[in-house]
């Protein structure tokens, strides 16, 4: 080989190896393991239970009709209201039941929305506790970033109406959520990922566009929501939403700050929102969101 051509062999695998660098997949998260900890129904409030040191991912139960879960015992965490397991297989399962036969109505008959999910730690919403975030994608900006990939399983175990009294609706929601922060005009997104829909259609929409409080929230039906659901199907998801998640910012026009410099990923969160007199059981797994830098 003559040194010209050794040259330029060196020059081609360089190459390969720089492209091949600028395109790796970096995990924005690391995934929930078998460890979690809890959040209060009292949003204010401190993660508590055993695992509080160790765990980077919490459930959340947002406004838990049997008021807060005990503590994981045995890998269950439970009240009449919401039930999380965690299947110690690889990788691990986590199963969310929620009862909402207990779930009051306001006056309209209006049902309150009740949410059961596990969702990530990080710097900002758990500071001194261990984060989810890997690495520092985070600090990326979303117009530095060349796809941002979300990857989860889900299994639908039971669906059905409970109990004799009825909201004006009753209702509920399999989701994937991921979170993003601007940090010139303070203002939050929120894009939700339809997965399953238990007596309603699923249908893509803006149900939060900042007022009062410079939220934003954006629910999108992909082709796993509308295709009919039985007890026992399991599906999985693995999207690019980067495309759909840059189109809303930029281009919606609803008042969120258009410009991609200025927007960040902040947090992630998957399971259900339910409303009125519905018992939900979901099986969650394999969950994964991953970006490529420019």
């Amino acid at each position: 080989m003559t040194v010209k051509s050794a040259v330029f062999l060196l020059l081609t695998v360089l190459g390969l190896s720089i492209a091949a660098k600028a395109a790796r997949c970096e995990p924005v998260f690391d995934p929930p393991t078998e460890k979690l900890s809890i959040h209060p129904v009292e949003q204010h409030g401190e993660l508590y239970g055993a695992a509080r040191e160790s765990a980077a991912w919490h459930v959340a139960q947002w406004n838990n009709p049997s008021g807060d879960i005990a503590d994981f015992k045995d890998g269950r965490a439970s009240n009449d209201g919401l039930v999380v397991e965690i299947d110690y297989g690889a990788p691990p399962h986590f199963k969310i039941t929620q009862n909402g036969e207990q779930l009051r109505c306001e006056g309209s008959g209006t049902p309150l929305e009740f949410d059961g999910f596990i969702g990530s730690n990080t710097k900002g919403n758990n500071p001194g506790l261990p984060a989810a975030e890997h690495d520092n994608i985070m600090s990326v900006p979303l117009s530095k970033i060349g796809s941002l990939t979300q990857e989860i399983g889900l299994k639908l175990n039971q669906a059905s109406l409970v109990g004799s009294s009825r909201c004006a609706v009753s209702k509920s929601l399999s989701i994937v959520c991921v979170v993003f922060t601007n940090r010139v005009s303070k203002q939050v997104f929120f894009y939700q990922i339809s997965l399953f829909g238990f007596n309603l259609s699923p249908k893509s929409f803006w149900w939060a566009r900042g007022r009062p409080n410079g939220r934003f929230g954006y629910n999108q039906v992909t082709d796993t929501a509308p295709k009919p659901w039985a007890v026992g199907d399991s599906r999985k998801l693995k999207l690019d939403i980067l495309p759909a998640v840059q189109s809303l910012i930029a281009t919606s026009g609803v008042g969120i700050d258009p410009n991609l410099d200025n927007w960040f990923l902040s947090a992630a969160y998957f399971g259900n929102t339910l409303y009125g007199q519905v018992r939900l059981e979901t099986e969650w797994s394999s969950y994964s969101l991953q970006a490529v830098l420019k």
